[in-house]
């Protein structure tokens, strides 16, 4: 007897957030039982960025109640759960070797069956689903698929909900990465992305020259590490504290402009029906702005809700839906591993 509903619980722990979910999912619709997200930002804004051993660390000590408050908030327990899902790569590896070692003592105490999910598939597949109606889209194919974060930026190209290929990436920084290392030069607080974009608004984005870097390429990959060079010298070269607005709006301009222009390029070239954008960077409103205005009258653009553009337990349930929905089978726990520099590519 087929049954009727499918009750996935979800873990995250791929960088610096720790993160439970259980979702039950239906033929029509699914259902978000609990969702609890830890991060560790403000442990991590004293060094600008996070430091792989004390996210670990932190992890030991905060999954135990997430875990908890997840479960009762939820109303069930693991003992009622169909199959968990968890992360499995890419991120820093003690992050996921926490979440993996949490998700495989709770398959075997349970006996229950492992999903190992690859959270950057997690990421773009969040657009087969309405997060606000709690519905599953009818997506069109070929799908564009930009990932931007702070440690990923890739164009992928989508023929089914689980067969995709990159046909672009960054050759060196990610887009979040350069966000982060520009606002530590103009002594702004980490993360440095939300920060350099409200200062940005009220900044001239033409203040000062920026270089857009591989403008003049035929690919679809892109540059970040030369921007970062040109910010910093002319941070050297300038006294620009009485014009921190002009710099941060002249380097978001350039860096979003780059990511724009490619992404345009390849939606054009592989004739795609819809793009969906994720990863950290697609809480940027000007990007979101910039995307649905430049691609209104030529496909779908789906954008997942700003809660949900970080890594979070929600995305790993819904792929886990997805991955099993199209042939991926849940395996024993013996069989999961964490995988640092997983491709997107890989189920």
């Amino acid at each position: 007897m087929k049954k009727e509903s499918q009750l996935i619980m979800a873990i995250e722990s791929s960088c610096d957030e720790a993160s439970v979910a259980f979702v039950r999912f239906f033929d029509t619709h699914f259902e978000v039982l609990s969702h609890v997200v830890y991060s560790q930002i403000e442990i991590h804004q004293k060094t600008h960025g996070v430091v792989p051993e004390v996210a670990a660390r932190k992890h030991v000590e905060t999954f135990p109640w997430v875990l908890d408050e997840a479960i009762t908030k939820a109303g069930v327990g693991i003992a009622d759960v169909d199959c968990i899902a968890v992360t499995y790569g890419p991120g820093l590896i003690g992050s996921l070797m926490m979440g993996v070692q949490v998700a495989k003592s709770l398959a075997l105490a349970y006996h229950k069956p492992l999903v190992a999910i690859n959270h950057l598939r997690a990421h773009l597949q969040t657009a087969f689903f309405d997060l606000e109606q709690k519905k599953y889209r009818d997506v069109k194919f070929p799908m564009m698929g930009l990932l931007v974060s702070g440690g990923h930026t890739e164009l992928v190209h989508f023929t089914t909900p689980v067969e995709m290929k990159i046909i672009g990436q960054t050759l060196d920084d990610a887009i979040g990465e350069s966000f982060d290392k520009v606002a530590t030069l103009l002594n702004l607080p980490y993360p440095g992305g939300p920060h350099v974009s409200k200062m940005a608004q009220q900044g001239d984005v033409h203040g000062f020259d920026l270089p857009i870097a591989m403008k003049h390429s035929h690919d679809y990959n892109v540059s970040y590490s030369g921007l970062k060079t040109a910010v910093r010298d002319l941070v050297k070269k300038n006294d620009v504290h009485e014009r921190v607005a002009d710099v941060c709006a002249s380097f978001e301009y350039v860096a979003l402009e780059q990511i724009l222009q490619k992404t345009v390029k390849a939606v054009q070239d592989f004739g795609s029906k819809t793009l969906c954008m994720a990863g950290g960077v697609s809480a940027n409103r000007v990007l979101r702005s910039e995307l649905v205005s430049r691609f209104s009258n030529s496909c779908e653009v789906i954008i997942p809700p700003f809660e949900v553009c970080t890594d979070n337990a929600l995305m790993i349930a819904l792929s886990a839906y997805i991955e099993l929905q199209n042939g991926a089978q849940a395996v024993d726990y013996s069989a999961v591993m964490s995988k640092p520099n997983l491709s997107i590519e890989i189920r």
